[in-house]
């Protein structure tokens, strides 16, 4: 018996990734988790907007940049998903709509206009976001 379990040891020994690899991945998590963050994807859910976890990650997403194609806030959403996982790209549009009415009490508006490719571009002009401050704090 002990000697099965002293070649189970050599061969999971032999199995395991470098440490180096190891570093690399944890590096890259890191890295994975800032930019998330950058890009809003980590907003905690505001409980006073009673929002899906989903919809408060396209809120984040709204807050930090001026513009979001709907492809590319497709993308931001659901791209690290197998695709066989992925909802279609008009889950966008039903989700603001659902936003749009959690955040209309409030008062603050998600904007929305046709970009030059024929798809929708969604933003929230800097007095919404004021507003939406407010609320938030």
């Amino acid at each position: 018996m002990n000697r099965a379990l002293e070649q189970a040891c050599r061969i999971a020994t032999t199995l395991a990734p470098p440490p180096s690899a190891v570093l690399q991945l944890a590096q890259a998590e890191d890295r994975i988790a800032e930019l998330e963050e950058m890009l809003g994807l980590t907003m905690a859910q505001p409980s006073i907007l009673n929002l899906s976890s989903t919809l408060a990650r396209m809120l984040g997403l709204l807050r930090t940049r001026e513009r979001w194609p709907r492809d590319a806030m497709f993308r931001a959403l659901y791209g690290g998903l197998p695709e066989c996982d992925q909802p279609e790209v008009s889950i966008v549009k039903t989700n603001i709509r659902y936003l749009r009415s959690a955040l209309k009490p409030r008062d603050v508006k998600i904007m929305s206009e046709i970009g030059p490719d024929g798809n929708a571009v969604y933003f929230m002009t800097f007095a919404d976001k004021a507003r939406l401050k407010e609320v938030l704090s």
